[in-house]
């Protein structure tokens, strides 16, 4: 006897559902690996978002009726699983930009930057803060952006085909933060800086600081507009405390150019380019950099011409600063949680003068350090990093992170610079034209980074390729 369109429907639909099963668990057996074990939880989080889902409608299917008793139209089954594996990719899609040798070095090395500073709360919180670090990853935004737990997020876009309802539910909450970065961030080190940034915005809102937040701020500065400001004082805070000078200097490059062309910051940053940069130099002499403070002060203002602000604002950003440093995380404050001490800058030198000389004996070291040393190094010597190889070096020493502190060891290096291209009518045809596109995109990558500073360069000085980028988070949210 054949069988009815509704029976073979029903099939189809039942395959459909077991799809997403497997793909949960092709996922989650690769997490269990050495080299992908540091996604576990995000993947584990990420997948039981959606098994609900997928179990209410298998029940359906089994049933014919629907959560409320109602005959179940199979005809929307699809459009519902669908929707479901579009909300699936906004994770699975940025996980698999590792699987690419081109990207996975530098995503790896991000993913350790922004976890080493994460650590740092979680030994002060324990258990208490999430278990699921950010997930960095790469898209076709000029600025690093992070968009932090609990907020909405944005599936596959699909042209013409709304989210079916079940799966927009899903949507309301992010369970992951995400930061992402431009696709080009990977073939320069000293930009990598900026992570450190957008980690202080995920760590504003997994280690609970907000309300505090957004009391000592404007508190501090006796002056509530700066409560409009606090998300971003705190990142770039956040970032000083991490890695130094090194993100001062990040900064001033991309500002400078913004100042003298006398363009208005965002509204979520302090009114002026100046204020900004204060609370950094600030910051660096609460934790006893005055000398490097000063000097950074002084640079300044020959990158960006005279200071605008008065006395006063000057005074509000050391006490904003001074507030931010006695915050408390747990029984502990900021200043006690996250520190960048003189130690910590003689560190950054000697990783410096190791990547110049021998970047293999580099071992052992905290991948803020790292990140610091290599924007300093560009400070001093930006033709340090006309090879790509020099990035290379820099990804593969802070993937040596300190003991206890790293989560996964250097993996392969890939020298893009080295592939070989086959004869389109050899066997490996295929391979090679992806291999030259690989070669070529790193490379016109590194060489457009290249032209822009030498353009822009002014004596030993060389503002970054990306210094038309308005700051390091122009979304933070």
């Amino acid at each position: 006897m054949p069988s009815t369109p509704d029976q073979r429907q029903k099939v189809e639909l039942q395959r459909c559902l077991e799809s997403f099963d497997d793909q949960f668990r092709e996922w989650r057996v690769r997490v269990t690996r050495p080299e992908w074990c540091m996604h576990y939880s995000q993947v584990q989080v990420a997948t039981g978002m959606l098994e609900g889902l997928s179990s209410q409608l298998k029940v359906s299917l089994e049933s014919g009726k629907d959560a409320s008793g109602k005959p179940v139209d199979l005809s929307r089954v699809e459009p519902v699983v669908l929707s479901a594996w579009r909300v699936w990719e906004a994770f699975r899609g940025r996980l698999s930009q590792r699987q690419e040798d081109m990207f996975r070095t530098g995503l790896q090395a991000a993913d350790e930057l922004a976890w080493a500073i994460r650590q740092r709360f979680a030994k002060v919180l324990g258990g208490a803060m999430p278990t699921e670090p950010a997930l960095c990853y790469l898209n076709g935004g000029v600025s690093p952006t992070a968009l932090v737990r609990g907020v909405p997020f944005a599936e596959e876009a699909v042209r013409g085909e709304p989210v079916q309802m079940e799966a927009q539910e899903i949507l309301r909450r992010l369970p992951v933060p995400l930061i992402s970065l431009p696709w080009t961030e990977v073939f320069h080190a000293p930009s990598m800086v900026s992570i450190a940034h957008e980690t202080g915005h995920v760590m504003e809102i997994d280690a609970g600081l907000s309300d505090t937040l957004a009391s000592t701020v404007p508190v501090a500065a006796k002056d509530r507009k700066w409560q409009a400001w606090a998300k971003e004082i705190f990142a770039d805070h956040i970032a000083m405390r991490a890695c130094g000078a090194g993100f001062a200097i990040f900064l001033a490059d991309l500002l400078a150019p913004l100042k003298k062309a006398r363009k208005l910051p965002l509204p979520a940053y302090p009114a002026e380019y100046d204020t900004r940069m204060e609370l950094c130099h600030a910051a660096l002499e609460q934790m006893g950099h005055q000398e490097k403070a000063a000097n950074l002060r002084s640079e300044w203002i020959t990158l960006s011409g005279e200071l605008v602000i008065k006395q006063d604002m000057l005074d509000k950003a050391a006490e904003v600063v001074r507030a931010l440093g006695q915050m408390k995380v747990g029984d502990k404050t900021l200043a006690e949680t996250v520190d960048f001490t003189l130690e910590d800058d003689r560190k950054v030198q000697r990783i410096m003068e190791d990547l110049r000389q021998n970047p293999s004996r580099i071992a052992n070291q905290q991948a803020t350090h790292v990140a610091a040393a290599a924007a300093c190094l560009f400070h001093e010597e930006p033709e340090f990093f006309d090879e790509l190889a020099r990035t290379q070096d820099v990804q593969q020493v802070m993937l040596r992170a300190v003991e206890g502190q790293g989560r996964r060891r250097a993996g392969r290096r890939v020298d893009f610079r080295r592939f070989k291209t086959p004869s389109p009518t050899g066997t490996g045809a295929v391979e090679g034209i992806f291999d030259r596109h690989g070669d070529l995109g790193a490379q016109l990558a590194l060489e457009l980074m290249t032209m822009k500073r030498r353009q822009a360069a002014s004596g030993k000085r060389a503002p970054k390729a990306r210094e038309q980028v308005p700051s390091p988070a122009s979304k933070p949210q």
